[in-house]
């Protein structure tokens, strides 16, 4: 089972959705209301935005901790992921600007607990540009 919690930019507290199994950790990444925190940031004033829209699963069994966040340019929109080996872990794993396809696949490997292959993804770095599966595209448009 993972908890989850989650940002929402113009709120000041973490919300906490309660808990989900690892068959739900995909869906939750990819039915998360990106786009539209994404917009409530566009027209919002900057004292009244909180947090980068996110959202956070923590294994219950374990405590291992993996978190997406997403950030918005003029340029393109990214997402910001952070893995730590627990809820405590003072300065987790971060990986940056990655797209909804590679951020997919390494949530897929810490939802099946390979958590050996998601510290090898973040010690690799970002994806490189040609293998970002055709960075031209929107990213709500990798799924």
């Amino acid at each position: 089972m993972f908890k989850v919690t989650i940002c929402d930019p113009l709120i000041k507290e973490v919300i906490h959705q309660g808990a989900i199994s690892k068959e739900g950790v995909l869906p939750a990444f990819r039915d998360f209301p990106w786009g539209d925190m994404l917009a409530k940031m566009r027209t919002a004033k900057e004292a009244d935005i909180h947090f980068s829209p996110s959202i956070r699963f923590e294994n219950t069994r374990d405590g291992h901790v993996f978190e997406i966040s997403i950030v918005e340019d003029k340029k393109e929109t990214v997402f910001y992921l952070f893995y730590g080996e627990s809820a405590e872990d003072a300065v987790p794993s971060e990986l940056l600007d990655q797209n909804a396809s590679a951020t997919a696949d390494i949530l897929a490997e810490f939802a099946a607990g390979h958590y050996d292959r998601v510290e090898e993804r973040f010690q690799a770095g970002p994806a490189k540009p040609e293998s970002m599966g055709g960075a031209q595209r929107p990213w709500w448009k990798f799924w």
